[in-house]
């Protein structure tokens, strides 16, 4: 094997999607691109704050503290059907329905 990075490595990674296809007879209606993005929520403002002169006209946002992480995983298939988006938030505790209503299994 050649370098493992270098000017045929996108030929070299869909021939590698070709033979796993292959081998484990995947079809492309069953093949998805998946995306985590993280964010942060909570409130942002802009406010005036004293500062010395060389950051004039550069505007500060400030966080006052209240936010939250919050993570989503998107997932689209190249037929172009979407999965509806999975919204990950800090949680303490789980509760049994959410898992009824999906209908995952025990």
């Amino acid at each position: 094997g050649g370098d493992l990075v270098g000017k045929l490595w996108p030929h070299n990674f869909f021939d590698l999607v070709h033979n796993v296809k292959a081998k484990y007879g995947i079809q492309d209606e069953d093949t998805y691109n998946f995306n985590e993005s993280s964010f942060q929520m909570g409130i942002i403002t802009t406010q005036k704050v004293v500062t010395g002169s060389e950051r004039r006209h550069q505007p500060k946002a400030l966080q006052p503290g209240t936010y939250e992480w919050v993570t989503t995983i998107l997932a689209i298939s190249t037929l172009g059907y979407v999965i509806p988006p999975f919204i990950i938030y800090k949680g303490k505790n789980h509760l049994s329905a959410w898992y009824q209503e999906l209908g995952i299994p025990r």
